[in-house]
């Protein structure tokens, strides 16, 4: 397949948006700043897989739940992506997926290796739209 310029330079646009929203939105979790973090999920934000099987549905929630986890301390809440991130180009929506190391200190969980995938909306702006990581006891 033999992409048009146009194309990529469609492609880059979109890698670049994803990458700043993953990066972004990542950094500010890791420093529990929810007010940022907000920024960068979408008002319909769906996380699945939180601290029980189902999901949670809509910034806010989605902002409490992670708050209600947090001890305040940004060293025991973290998101660390490893280097095995697989981009998902398409249309819509756009998904990164990968393997991260989660600490969350009060469910004793320290760098544990975790399956994550995201979906992101290049019609809003490459907000956060679903949030998905592997289920763990406790957290």
């Amino acid at each position: 397949m033999v992409l048009t310029a146009a194309q990529i330079t469609s492609t880059a646009a979109q890698v670049q948006g994803v990458l700043g929203t993953f990066n972004n939105a990542t950094d500010a979790f890791n420093k529990n700043d929810w007010p940022t973090y907000g920024n960068y999920l979408d008002n319909d934000v769906v996380a699945y897989n939180l601290s029980q099987p189902g999901y949670t549905v809509g910034k806010a929630n989605v902002i409490a739940y992670f708050k209600s986890i947090s001890t305040g301390t940004p060293a025991d809440l973290q998101f660390d992506p490893t280097n095995e991130i697989t981009w998902f180009p398409s249309v819509y929506p756009l998904a990164v997926q990968g393997v991260a190391l989660w600490t969350h200190k009060a469910s004793h969980h320290v760098k544990v290796s975790i399956n994550y995938a995201f979906q992101f909306s290049p019609a809003k702006g490459f907000l956060l739209t679903v949030i998905w990581a592997q289920h763990l006891v406790g957290d």
